[in-house]
């Protein structure tokens, strides 16, 4: 147990400062310690004696909810009124909800002192823009505004011509034009069955192995031995303690002083071995097959072309090694345009719609801002 110290209260009702704690009542006007008493240390300290120390309760003091005068812990009795102590609070206790009161008068006024102080500035800015509307006139001030912020006007109007341009470049420009010829051309692709030799480290579907052998593939990491090594660890110990003292209140008119240690550490450094491994690349091998495969490639075209509407597909003469891959086909139609300068122009369209169309018809063509031109359906 540490040393008991007397504590100080001040009487609330006469203003007497620096009553002894264990007396009860005010010696100047006779009041007893109210429920906002507050106990305090003078300093210097001043000691209770050892011998009178342990007389002291450790407990703190009750107050009557009847006639509202401390008790000490030891009485089941007020001594003022003679009332039981029953559910009476202590003195903690006390403290604890006049701190609670404290709090929510406390959050309650700030409550109100921001709600007035909102109300203030609604009220100043609605004052200021009344006198704005007075010194001038309202369609010059919006206007000023607007010319104001010259830089939004500047991001819009970039904006809309963007907007313009790209408008501008995809909406194409409708014209007739006189269709004054036709053109068409096919072609058929052959490919050739070659054999290929390869190698890889297996074969695929279709692949005749010619020969194998193990063959390096990759570097593995093998652990070789180990080394030892030295390193500096920090690591910490005790290097002293710190004491210091502090009061605690009892409640009752009395502090204990408590002394608390505090261990202070320091930082020091070792130097320690360790086994650091060491590790190889060790060459793994594995078996490499090299092998013949077929594939068909691209060998040759047979290309047909004309400036008539008779189409046909040139005639194939394969090889036992060979075979058709795929045909493709281009039908244009060209004619001269309607406008000023007479363009001419050249038109790609399906076969269904080139085979249709006669020399001399006059066709509704698209033309766009990048030379791309196209039928009009």
């Amino acid at each position: 147990m540490g040393k008991i110290v007397v504590g100080r209260w001040d009487c609330s009702y006469c203003g007497t400062k620096g009553i002894r704690g264990s007396e009860r009542e005010c010696p100047n006007c006779g009041r007893p310690r109210g429920e906002d008493v507050k106990f305090y240390v003078d300093d210097p300290k001043d000691y209770v004696p050892e011998d009178e120390a342990t007389k002291i309760s450790k407990e703190p003091d009750w107050m009557c909810e009847f006639c509202g005068s401390y008790n000490s812990a030891k009485l089941t009795k007020c001594m003022s009124c003679g009332a039981e102590r029953g559910k009476s609070k202590d003195y903690f206790q006390v403290q604890e909800a006049n701190r609670e009161k404290e709090s929510g008068k406390a959050e309650t006024t700030e409550n109100e002192f921001e709600q007035n102080h909102e109300k203030e500035e609604k009220y100043q800015h609605f004052e200021s823009q009344q006198e704005d509307y007075s010194q001038h006139d309202f369609s010059s001030y919006n206007l000023a505004n607007i010319f104001l912020n010259k830089k939004v006007i500047a991001i819009v109007l970039a904006v809309l011509l963007s907007i313009i341009g790209v408008i501008f470049l995809f909406t194409p420009k409708e014209v007739n034009m006189q269709i004054t010829g036709f053109s068409w051309s096919r072609s058929i692709s052959i490919e050739q069955n070659r054999t290929f030799h390869e190698s890889d480290w297996s074969v695929p579907a279709g692949g005749r192995v010619t020969s194998q052998q193990m063959e390096f593939h990759h570097y593995q990491s093998v652990l070789d031995h180990y080394e030892t090594r030295t390193r500096e660890v920090a690591r910490e110990r005790l290097s002293h303690y710190e004491y210091s003292t502090t009061l605690i209140d009892m409640g009752n008119g009395y502090f204990e002083e408590e002394t608390i240690s505090t261990p202070v550490y320091e930082t020091y450094y070792e130097t320690e071995e360790y086994q650091e491994p060491i590790y190889r690349d060790e060459p793994v091998y594995a078996m490499k097959y090299y092998y013949d495969i077929d594939r068909y490639v691209y060998e040759r075209p047979v290309n047909t072309s004309g400036n008539d509407k008779e189409p046909y597909w040139g005639e194939v003469k394969l090889n036992y090694d060979e075979r058709v891959s795929e045909r493709n086909e281009e039908y244009k139609i060209s004619g001269i345009s309607d406008e000023k300068e007479k363009r001419i122009l050249e038109i790609s369209v399906n076969f269904e719609k080139w085979n249709v169309l006669e020399k001399g018809q006059t066709v509704k063509v698209k033309i766009y801002k990048t030379g791309k031109t196209t039928l009009v359906d």
